[in-house]
C-alpha cells in the first residue's frame, strides 16, 4: 500500500507496483501477472474522500483485482479474458452489461462488436473518462470499461454516458501505450502492455445480488459495529446512514494504513491518516457519540478481514493504540471548534482569518472546516487562509534562524516524535519514581536510529514523574545523568495537551525500548500535611539516590537544583 514510486502517496491502483516494468526502467521478471492489491485513494489526484458514504462506488481503501501483461498480450486478448470471466466463470447476465471505449479508440470498439459480438448499441464512447493516468506523470493509455446495470429503479435508461448511478463500473481495461511527461508530452512505451483493475467490493455487490456496496458481507459487520458504538441504527435516516457508512469505510482505511507503518502527523501520508481518523470521529460526534469509537471499529475490521490479511491481526494492539490516541487528542478540540464554526457560518461565509484561527489556535483542520461549511451552504476563503499560513511559516522560519540552526532544525523532529508517540505523561502527582522507556533520541537536530552510545548533544524524549515547570517557562538547567549520590530533575510540563520533555545526556549511556509511555493515574493523591505543601519532589533519571530519599522523607525546607552544567533540560509546548 506504500509505494516505492514517489509520484503518488499511496498505491492508488493495482498497476503501481509494476510501474518500473511498464516504462522499461526494469525488466519484468515475468510477462504476465495477476494480483489482489490494497489501494488507498485519499489524497492528490486520486481523492474520493468527499464522495464516501454518499455514493455507491467510492472508497478511500479498497481491494483491486487485476491482470497484467508486460509486452505480451494486448487489447484483443484482454477484452476476451474479461468477457469470458464475467459471462462464463461468474455467469453474469450479459444483457445487464454495458461497455465504454475511448472516443478515438476504434480498434477496441471493433474488438467488442466484431470479435466478441457485443451489441453495438451498448458500446459507448467517452473522452477523458476513458483515458487512464496513474498520476500527473507515468504510464497511461486509453481504456475500455465494463459496467453493470442495476436496473430501472436506480435511474434513467441511456447507459454510462448519462452519468447515472444506475450504471456501476466493475472492470477497467487499460491499454498502456504512453509515458506521461511532466511537460505534458506523451512518449510511447517500449512495449504496449495491459493493466486491468476490477474493484473487489463492486464485484462482490454484483455476485451477491446486492444493489448497494454497503450491503455486501464485508461492510455489514462494520456498519453493525458503527451502529452499536454510536447507538444509532443503520437505516434510521439518510443523514445518519451517511455518517455510519463513513465510520465503517474509514475503519478499514485507518487499520490498514497504521498496520502498514503510517502514523498520524501533519505531513503527507500521516496527514491523510490524521484526516481519515478525524473525519470518522467527527461523524461519530454528529451521531451523538461522546466516548471513544475507534477501538470498536478497529476490532470489527480485524475480525472481518483478519483471515485474508494476517498482518492486521499481528498489528492489532499497535493499531488500536495509535488510532485511539489520535481520537482522544482530537476530541479535546472538536467541541470548541464545532461551536465556534457554528457561530461563524451562522453569520456568513468563513473568512481566511477565521479559518486560520480555527486551525492554528484550536487545532481544527482546514479540511474539516471546509467540509462543515459546505454542509451549511457556506464557502471558505482558502486563499486568505493560505496567505495567513505562509505568513506563519515565514515567522517560524525567521524565529528558527534567530534561535540558531539546532533549535530550528529540531522543531519539526520533535513534532514528529509527539505525533508518533503522543505527549509526555506527567505522573509526579501520584508517585515519586516511575519506570519509563526511551522513545526517541535526537542528536544535533536529527533523529538517531537507535539508542546507542549517546553524545553530549543527544536528547531523550520519554515520560517522567518530574515536577512540572510553569506554563511557558523553560525548566532550570540540570544534569541528566548525575554523579553517584546526586540527582537532577528531568523537566516536563503538567500536560493534558501535547508537550515535549527532553533531557540532554552529557555522557554515559542510556538504553531503553521504544514504544512505551509512562502511566497516568486518574485518582488524586491524598492531601499532604500543610508543612509539606511547598516541598518540591526531586526525581532521578535512573534510580533514587540517598539525597532524594532523605529529602522526600522530610517535609522541611525546599530541595534545590544543582548548578547549571553544559547539559541542559528544556520543556517546550507544541
Amino acid at each position: 500500500m506504500i509505494p516505492v514510486d514517489r509520484s503518488v502517496l499511496f498505491t492508488v491502483a493495482g498497476m503501481v507496483p509494476f510501474k518500473a516494468y511498464f516504462v522499461g526502467e526494469e525488466p519484468a521478471p515475468y510477462r504476465r501477472a495477476v494480483s489482489v492489491q490494497k489501494c488507498v485513494r485519499a489524497g492528490g489526484k486520486h481523492n474520493d474522500l468527499d464522495d464516501i458514504g454518499r455514493t455507491n462506488r467510492h472508497f478511500s481503501f479498497f481491494e483491486m483485482l487485476g491482470n497484467f501483461s508486460f509486452g505480451d498480450y494486448f487489447k484483443a486478448e484482454a477484452i476476451r479474458y474479461a468477457w469470458d470471466f464475467y459471462t462464463q466463470v461468474l455467469g453474469l447476465d450479459a444483457d445487464r452489461l454495458w461497455v465504454t471505449v475511448h472516443e478515438e479508440d476504434d480498434e477496441a470498439g471493433k474488438i467488442w462488436t466484431d470479435e466478441i459480438g457485443f451489441p453495438a448499441g451498448r458500446v459507448q464512447r467517452l473522452g477523458d473518462d476513458n483515458f487512464w493516468r496513474m498520476g500527473d506523470t507515468g504510464p497511461c493509455g486509453p481504456s475500455s470499461e465494463i459496467f453493470w446495470d442495476l436496473g430501472p429503479d436506480h435511474g434513467p435508461d441511456g447507459g454510462p454516458v448519462t452519468g447515472s448511478d444506475r450504471y456501476i463500473e466493475i472492470w477497467n481495461l487499460v491499454f498502456m501505450q504512453y509515458d506521461q511527461q511532466a511537460d505534458g508530452t506523451r512518449l510511447p512505451l517500449p512495449s504496449p502492455s495491459i493493466d486491468t483493475g476490477a474493484g473487489l467490493e463492486r464485484n462482490l455487490m454484483v455476485v451477491q445480488g446486492k444493489t448497494s456496496i454497503w450491503d455486501i458481507d464485508v461492510f455489514r459487520p462494520l456498519l453493525a459495529a458503527a451502529a452499536e458504538v454510536t447507538g444509532v441504527p443503520y437505516g434510521a435516516t439518510d443523514a445518519s446512514d451517511v455518517s455510519l457508512r463513513i465510520l465503517a469505510e474509514h475503519a478499514r482505511t485507518m487499520v490498514f494504513m497504521v498496520s502498514d507503518g503510517v502514523r498520524p502527523s501533519n505531513q503527507e501520508r500521516g496527514y491523510v491518516l490524521r484526516r481519515i481518523i478525524r473525519r470518522a470521529v467527527r461523524h461519530a460526534y454528529l451521531l451523538g457519540a461522546r466516548d471513544a469509537v475507534t477501538p470498536a471499529l478497529v476490532a470489527a475490521t480485524v475480525d472481518t478481514m483478519g483471515d485474508a490479511y494476517p498482518e492486521i491481526v499481528a498489528a492489532r494492539e499497535v493499531v488500536e493504540k495509535v488510532v485511539r490516541r489520535e481520537e482522544e487528542a482530537f476530541r479535546h478540540t472538536l467541541q470548541r471548534g464545532v461551536d465556534l464554526l457554528d457561530e461563524i457560518v451562522a453569520r456568513g461565509d468563513v473568512s481566511g482569518e477565521d479559518a486560520f484561527y480555527l486551525h492554528d489556535t484550536l487545532g481544527f483542520p482546514i479540511d474539516l472546516t471546509r467540509e462543515i461549511a459546505a454542509e451549511r451552504g457556506r464557502s471558505v476563503d482558502l486563499e486568505g487562509f493560505d496567505a495567513r499560513m505562509r505568513e506563519q511559516r515565514e515567522r517560524a522560519r525567521a524565529a528558527a534562524e534567530a534561535a540558531g540552526a539546532e533549535g530550528g532544525a529540531a522543531s519539526e523532529v520533535w513534532r514528529e516524535i509527539v505525533d508518533v508517540h503522543g505527549p509526555t505523561e506527567f505522573t509526579g502527582r501520584d508517585e515519586y519514581t516511575s519506570t519509563a522507556r526511551v522513545l526517541a533520541l535526537v542528536r544535533d537536530g536529527s533523529r538517531v536510529p537507535s539508542p546507542g552510545r549517546a553524545s553530549a548533544s543527544t536528547s531523550c524524549s520519554t515520560a517522567r514523574p518530574s515536577t512540572p515547570s510553569p506554563a511557558g517557562r523553560s525548566a532550570t538547567p540540570g544534569r541528566s545523568r548525575p554523579p553517584p549520590g546526586r540527582c537532577s530533575p528531568c523537566s516536563t510540563r503538567s500536560t493534558r495537551s501535547p508537550a515535549r520533555s527532553s533531557s540532554t545526556v552529557g555522557g554515559g549511556e542510556r538504553r531503553g525500548r521504544r514504544g512505551g509511555r509512562g502511566r497516568r493515574r486518574d485518582r488524586r493523591r491524598p492531601a499532604r500535611p500543610a508543612s509539606a505543601a511547598t516541598t518540591r519532589r526531586p526525581t532521578c533519571c535512573t534510580t533514587r539516590c540517598a539525597r532524594c530519599s532523605a529529602r522526600t522523607s522530610s517535609s522541611r525546607g525546599r530541595w534545590s537544583r544543582p548548578t547549571a552544567s553544559a547539559s541542559t533540560s528544556r520543556t517546550t509546548s507544541r
